[in-house]
């Protein structure tokens, strides 16, 4: 990739299923839609220092398979819709610091079965809808700071999830519908004092949950 270029365009590798490596120039601040999707063979994705990456688009590496690991830039903000969805393979996510992280999309690892760690960093305030959705192999989620809401579905069906961690100071308001659908192996559940809301089923079918506190604050369950 020439290292002027600023934004990898929409579907520019889409399905180049012999590609193996990518090494993304310093110079990119936007991977565009569907740009990577579908290269099965992709492995490694490196980022050249210093990144100016600013944003990785909706799709853009969406059924990677063969990917396992993978560390962000500093630069990075955005992770949008469905960017590493179906990234089978993947068995870790990392961020340098200090993360500008800001933005998880809606359903940005959905179906990431192989994936068992993920650090969020601080800087982030949102986490879409599905965003972990089937991350059947997450043992341990930490929920930023600055995060208000956790979305619906956003970690259904991590059926290995075993604890959350609330990052303090809290900022959390609301924990929308099915958040935590069968999270089977979760067993301890203490809601900061800042939530006011948990939806319909937000922890139903966790069935090895033992301990809840609900702080008075929760006005709506």
């Amino acid at each position: 990739i020439p290292p002027s270029l600023k934004v990898i365009e929409d579907h520019l590798f889409n399905f180049c299923e012999s590609l193996e490596r990518i090494s993304i120039p310093s110079s990119v601040t936007t991977i565009g839609y569907l740009s990577f999707s579908g290269c099965s063979k992709l492995k490694t994705i490196s980022f050249e220092s210093p990144s100016s990456l600013i944003s990785v688009g909706n799709c853009s590496f969406n059924k990677c398979c063969s990917i396992t690991e993978i560390t962000f830039p500093s630069s990075l903000t955005s992770i949008e819709f469905i960017a590493f969805s179906e990234c089978l393979g993947l068995t870790q996510v990392a961020f340098e610091e200090p993360s500008s992280l800001v933005s998880i999309g809606p359903s940005a690892f959905e179906k990431c079965r192989k994936l068992e760690k993920i650090h969020i960093p601080p800087s982030v305030i949102f986490i879409g809808k599905k965003a972990f959705d089937e991350c059947r192999s997450l043992k341990n989620i930490n929920i930023p700071p600055l995060i208000k809401v956790i979305n619906e579905s956003a970690f259904q069906y991590c059926y290995s999830l075993s604890k959350i961690i609330f990052d303090n100071p809290p900022s959390l308001v609301s924990i929308n519908k099915c958040a935590f659908l069968y999270c089977m192996t979760l067993r301890k559940l203490i809601v900061p004092s800042s939530v006011q809301s948990i939806g319909d089923e937000s922890f139903q079918n966790c069935f090895s949950l033992k301990k809840v506190e609900i702080p008075d604050s929760v006005t709506s369950v």
